[in-house]
Protein backbone atom coordinates (compact mmCIF):
# COMPACT_ATOMS: atom_id res chain seq x y z
CA UNK A 1 0.00 0.00 0.00
CA UNK A 2 1.45 3.38 -1.18
CA UNK A 3 0.81 6.68 1.30
CA UNK A 4 -0.43 9.23 -0.42
CA UNK A 5 1.61 12.19 1.46
CA UNK A 6 -0.09 14.75 -0.74
CA UNK A 7 -3.56 14.21 -0.13
CA UNK A 8 -2.57 13.53 3.46
CA UNK A 9 -1.18 17.00 4.19
CA UNK A 10 -3.41 18.65 2.22
CA UNK A 11 -6.70 16.72 4.05
CA UNK A 12 -5.04 17.16 7.34
CA UNK A 13 -4.07 20.99 7.27
CA UNK A 14 -7.08 22.24 8.79
CA UNK A 15 -6.92 20.03 12.34
CA UNK A 16 -3.21 20.50 12.44
CA UNK A 17 -3.73 24.06 12.48
CA UNK A 18 -6.34 24.04 14.52
CA UNK A 19 -4.34 21.87 17.04
CA UNK A 20 -1.42 24.28 16.53
CA UNK A 21 -3.65 27.61 17.46
CA UNK A 22 -4.72 26.21 20.79
CA UNK A 23 -1.11 25.07 21.95
CA UNK A 24 0.66 28.65 20.99
CA UNK A 25 -2.80 29.73 22.64
CA UNK A 26 -2.47 28.36 25.94
CA UNK A 27 1.15 28.48 26.03
CA UNK A 28 1.50 32.33 24.96
CA UNK A 29 -1.90 33.82 26.24
CA UNK A 30 -3.29 31.61 28.75
CA UNK A 31 -1.61 30.12 31.02
CA UNK A 32 -4.48 26.88 31.53
CA UNK A 33 -6.64 25.28 28.93
CA UNK A 34 -10.56 25.71 29.98
CA UNK A 35 -13.23 25.00 27.67
CA UNK A 36 -14.50 28.46 27.07
CA UNK A 37 -11.20 29.13 25.82
CA UNK A 38 -11.20 26.11 23.50
CA UNK A 39 -14.63 27.46 21.98
CA UNK A 40 -14.01 31.24 21.19
CA UNK A 41 -10.51 30.00 19.54
CA UNK A 42 -12.67 26.98 17.68
CA UNK A 43 -14.81 30.04 16.48
CA UNK A 44 -12.21 31.85 15.67
CA UNK A 45 -10.49 29.34 13.66
CA UNK A 46 -13.86 28.09 12.17
CA UNK A 47 -14.54 31.82 10.56
CA UNK A 48 -10.79 31.47 9.40
CA UNK A 49 -11.13 28.29 7.72
CA UNK A 50 -14.28 29.19 5.88
CA UNK A 51 -12.74 31.93 4.44
CA UNK A 52 -10.05 29.60 3.75
CA UNK A 53 -12.00 27.44 2.20
CA UNK A 54 -13.95 29.86 -0.08
CA UNK A 55 -10.99 32.00 -1.11
CA UNK A 56 -8.45 28.98 -1.44
CA UNK A 57 -8.93 25.47 -0.71
CA UNK A 58 -12.64 25.40 -3.33
CA UNK A 59 -10.40 26.57 -6.56
CA UNK A 60 -7.31 24.46 -5.90
CA UNK A 61 -9.72 21.33 -5.28
CA UNK A 62 -11.71 22.18 -8.54
CA UNK A 63 -7.84 22.20 -10.29
CA UNK A 64 -6.67 19.20 -8.66
CA UNK A 65 -9.78 16.42 -8.36
CA UNK A 66 -7.61 13.76 -7.24
CA UNK A 67 -7.51 15.57 -3.85
CA UNK A 68 -10.13 16.34 -3.14
CA UNK A 69 -11.91 14.04 0.09
CA UNK A 70 -15.06 12.99 -2.32
CA UNK A 71 -13.15 11.95 -4.87
CA UNK A 72 -10.92 9.61 -2.60
CA UNK A 73 -11.92 5.96 -1.01
CA UNK A 74 -10.97 5.87 2.52
CA UNK A 75 -9.41 2.26 3.48
CA UNK A 76 -9.58 0.80 6.77
CA UNK A 77 -11.28 3.56 8.35
CA UNK A 78 -13.00 1.69 10.41
CA UNK A 79 -9.84 -0.02 12.11
CA UNK A 80 -7.53 3.49 12.18
CA UNK A 81 -10.56 5.20 13.65
CA UNK A 82 -10.99 2.69 16.18
CA UNK A 83 -7.19 2.80 17.13
CA UNK A 84 -7.15 6.14 17.18
CA UNK A 85 -9.96 6.70 19.39
CA UNK A 86 -8.78 4.22 22.00
CA UNK A 87 -5.26 5.84 21.66
CA UNK A 88 -7.12 9.43 22.93
CA UNK A 89 -9.50 7.87 25.45
CA UNK A 90 -6.11 6.52 27.34
CA UNK A 91 -4.04 9.79 26.92
CA UNK A 92 -7.08 11.98 28.19
CA UNK A 93 -7.44 9.43 31.25
CA UNK A 94 -3.43 9.24 31.49
CA UNK A 95 -2.72 13.21 31.18
CA UNK A 96 -5.75 15.07 31.46
CA UNK A 97 -4.85 17.31 29.06
CA UNK A 98 -7.18 18.13 25.72
CA UNK A 99 -4.73 19.17 24.02
CA UNK A 100 -2.79 16.16 23.94
CA UNK A 101 -5.95 13.94 23.51
CA UNK A 102 -6.95 17.08 19.89
CA UNK A 103 -2.87 16.26 19.00
CA UNK A 104 -3.70 12.51 18.40
CA UNK A 105 -6.69 13.12 16.68
CA UNK A 106 -5.18 15.48 14.24
CA UNK A 107 -2.26 12.58 13.52
CA UNK A 108 -4.75 9.58 13.44
CA UNK A 109 -6.84 12.08 10.67
CA UNK A 110 -3.25 12.45 9.04
CA UNK A 111 -2.74 8.59 8.55
CA UNK A 112 -6.38 8.08 7.78
CA UNK A 113 -6.34 10.29 4.44
CA UNK A 114 -2.92 8.69 3.40
CA UNK A 115 -4.20 5.68 2.92
CA UNK A 116 -7.00 6.78 1.40
CA UNK A 117 -6.90 5.95 -2.66
CA UNK A 118 -8.34 7.80 -5.31
CA UNK A 119 -11.71 6.78 -6.74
Amino acid sequence: MKFDWQSSLIFSLPMFAMWLTLVIYTYLVSVTFTWQSFLITLAIFGCCLAAYYFLFQRGFYQAHPKTNPHNRIFNHSGIITTVNLIVCVTAYFLYKNPLIVIGIMSFGVFIQAGNSVPK
